[in-house]
């Protein structure tokens, strides 16, 4: 399944959560293990294992500034 596809259904899930008479922490933290487990491992940078002249000039113009 592709990122764009999981991120529509958990946008929905997110979206279909009722309160209805529940206390806020048993309504809060399905949605909250919703946004920071799944949404937000999907939006994480990879790693960079091999550090090549382009990132090192960006590395360094990044340090200047």
């Amino acid at each position: 399944m592709s990122n764009g596809l999981r991120k529509y259904q958990i946008n929905r899930e997110i979206y279909s959560l009722k309160q209805n008479h529940t206390p806020v922490n048993e309504y809060c933290t399905p949605l909250r293990c919703i946004i920071v487990e799944e949404l937000e491992s999907m939006s994480q940078l990879p790693t960079i294992n091999i550090i090549i002249d382009e990132i090192n000039v960006f590395l360094e113009a990044m340090h200047q500034q």
